[in-house]
């Protein structure tokens, strides 16, 4: 979609000791897997994640501190469910449309 859009765009992009799925200028965009991120439509706060090792809230949490960071450091971040992606690509592409033409 972001080749689509015209996107320049670094994928798998380090920003300190942050590895980011894609970069544009200085927006992130991330694609948070309904598993490894525990989609909240999908999650309760207290379900344990085993592969993670950690309740759901707490990766929430933990994501949640890694995009402060991020904002800290002076990027913008926007992050896309694995089932938005698959489910409802109009909007996603659509938002990302919206999201990019903001970045300047």
């Amino acid at each position: 979609m972001l080749e689509e859009l015209g996107a320049d765009y670094q994928q798998n992009a380090q920003i300190g000791r942050f590895n980011v799925d894609f970069l544009v200028g200085t927006l992130v965009i991330e694609c948070f897997g309904d598993f490894w991120h525990c989609n909240p439509a999908i999650w309760e706060p207290d379900d344990y994640n085993g592969s993670l090792h950690m309740r759901a809230g707490e990766k929430w949490a933990k994501d949640a501190r890694r995009r402060q960071r991020l904002e800290e450091m002076g990027y913008r971040f926007h992050a896309f469910w694995e089932s938005e992606i698959r489910d409802d690509r109009d909007t996603v592409r659509r938002v990302l449309a919206g999201i990019i033409g903001e970045r300047s």
